[in-house]
């Protein structure tokens, strides 16, 4: 299937006979059979995963925001917030709310440290801070036990608002 109109792969319809699949097939099932699969042999030396720790804590801490699973990102200019980005439709709906009400509330940016449920630490960033509640908002779509890690480890007042109550806003 074609990602853009009028666009055709270059293997479209191509079968395992043609020369150049073939090849490549071939290639891939050496690799497999020598190390055990394509990424055999390949992991990082707990040295490597320190410095890329490092270098994420780093972006973090500059204000980089990673992309949010299938969520589009928005811009939005809120007269209290000024410029933010939010993730996702429901984000948006969020902080166009708080707008309304007029609380005084920013996009958060400050992640804070958790242990998760396998013993690693890790870091969590709620989506909104509401000043004038002195709380953190989540907006979820649907809980894990990650998520139940996180919130019970977060050492502030969190309000995690659902489907249900996104929807109710939206009205």
């Amino acid at each position: 299937m074609p990602f853009k109109k009028g666009y055709t792969p270059w293997n479209a319809g191509l079968t395992k006979e043609d020369v150049r699949i073939h090849s490549m097939t071939e290639k891939a099932k050496a690799t497999v059979e020598q190390q055990g699969s394509c990424w055999s042999g390949r992991n990082h030396s707990d040295e490597t995963r320190r410095l890329m720790a490092d270098k994420k804590n780093q972006l973090y801490a500059s204000g980089w925001e990673p992309v949010c699973g299938r969520c589009k990102k928005y811009d939005y200019e809120s007269p209290i917030a000024g410029k933010i980005k939010v993730d996702g439709t429901w984000e948006l709906i969020v902080a166009k709310y708080l707008d309304s009400i007029g609380v005084k509330w920013k996009r958060n940016k400050t992640r804070f440290a958790y242990i998760k449920p396998d013993g690693t630490k890790s870091t969590y960033q709620p989506d909104f801070y509401v000043e004038d509640w002195d709380s953190f908002i989540e907006v979820k779509g649907y809980q894990t036990a990650l998520d139940d890690a996180k919130w019970a480890q977060f050492p502030h007042k969190l309000e995690v608002w659902k489907k249900d109550k996104i929807k109710t806003l939206e009205n």
